[in-house]
């Protein structure tokens, strides 16, 4: 089962929601990939969701489907490699603990 859905995603962050600029398929194939990065064992519940649309969100607004999706500014005229979703995955991923949670 997944960890985030499509519908959630899209709810969490509608810059996404179009459709025509971002395929269904192409967000549910990001937030399979972003599912890989992640552990169950180390996230709460919460930060495991949140976490896992970040992933996805920067794997797509560094795709050639995000164009119109936040993304950092070019450095020398090059294509940018990381976004503000990124960003706060880096952030966020400070927060978590080492080893497996304990309960």
């Amino acid at each position: 089962m997944a960890v985030v859905t499509y519908a959630d995603f899209v709810t969490k962050h509608p810059e996404f929601a179009k459709v025509e600029e971002f395929p269904q398929a192409a967000v549910e194939a990001a937030l399979a990939d972003a599912e890989l990065w992640h552990s169950a064992e180390l996230y709460s519940a919460a930060k495991l969701a949140y976490s896992v649309r970040l992933r996805a969100a920067h794997a797509l607004a560094i795709s050639s489907f995000g164009e119109k999706a936040r993304m950092t500014t070019d450095v020398n005229g090059e294509p940018p490699t990381t976004s503000t979703y990124l960003a706060e995955w880096e952030r966020l991923r400070k927060t978590i603990p080492a080893g497996p949670l304990v309960a």
